[in-house]
């Protein structure tokens, strides 16, 4: 149910409307337009998601594909945690302030150098 003050309203509305020139409606239709297409571009998806994106920079996305695949196999290896006892035995003979004088011995690098093949050779 519209009052008699609405009516008016919209009848004075519709008036206006009609009233106005050609010009000022085409004007006035190029701005809508132009709002219309800045809002739907604006809810698109990145374009970095967008297939012809990836097709028109294959390069730098492989790039940054690789970057990150050797970035997650160095964190998630497992050699890059000591999880080794010898590793630990190791790491303990070198953190140690007492046995500095073993590590001037040469039998110490030759022990060393036997846990660190034996590592390599159990991977």
């Amino acid at each position: 149910m519209q009052t008699d003050f609405e009516n008016r309203i919209k009848a004075n509305l519709d008036a206006s409307v009609n009233s106005i020139d050609a010009d000022t409606r085409k004007q006035l239709a190029d701005i809508r337009r132009q709002s219309l297409q800045a809002n739907t571009s604006s809810l698109a998806p990145a374009r970095w998601l967008t297939l012809s994106f990836l097709h028109q920079h294959w390069l730098a996305v492989t790039a940054m594909m690789v970057v990150f695949s050797l970035v997650a196999f160095m964190l998630l290896s497992p050699s890059a945690s000591p999880t080794n006892h010898q590793d630990l035995a190791l790491l303990e003979a070198l953190n140690n302030a007492e046995d500095l004088e073993v590590m001037s011995d040469p039998d110490f690098y030759l022990w060393a150098d036997e846990v660190l093949m034996e590592e390599t050779h159990a991977l």
